[in-house]
């Protein structure tokens, strides 16, 4: 399935770029957002759940998942508030079944190391 996008109501200046030659690029922050909504569930930024966004992400970070990162820190909610609107096609799934999930992929990774450790054994 692709992952479809729209920022058409997000602050243009935070989602697009100009290079040296003149020509429009999307914003790194921007693109990684988009991927973002994939890792945290939630198919849009809007300033109702800014910080249920910021909460996951920093979630991830704590807990050894891969999301977008400023100099090693998250982005908060500040950072966030030119992309409310941005909307993609993920499904948003509730914060307690977005955690159930997290828990079944640690405990299916640790399953699989202690496993893989007993081999070793």
């Amino acid at each position: 399935m692709s992952l479809n996008w729209n920022v058409t109501k997000c602050d243009q200046t935070a989602c697009w770029k100009k290079d040296s030659d003149g020509d429009e690029f999307m914003s790194t922050m921007c693109e990684g957002l988009i991927w973002t909504t994939m890792v945290v569930e939630m198919g849009e930024i809007t300033a109702a759940k800014v910080d249920e966004f910021v909460w996951r992400m920093n979630f991830l970070i704590k807990h050894g998942g891969a999301v977008l990162l400023r100099d090693g820190t998250c982005y908060t909610e500040e950072d966030l508030k030119p992309f409310i609107g941005l909307s993609t096609n993920v499904v948003t799934k509730t914060r307690k079944q977005w955690l159930k999930g997290r828990m079944e992929i640690m405990e299916r990774d640790h399953n699989r190391s202690e496993r893989s450790r007993k081999e070793q054994d």
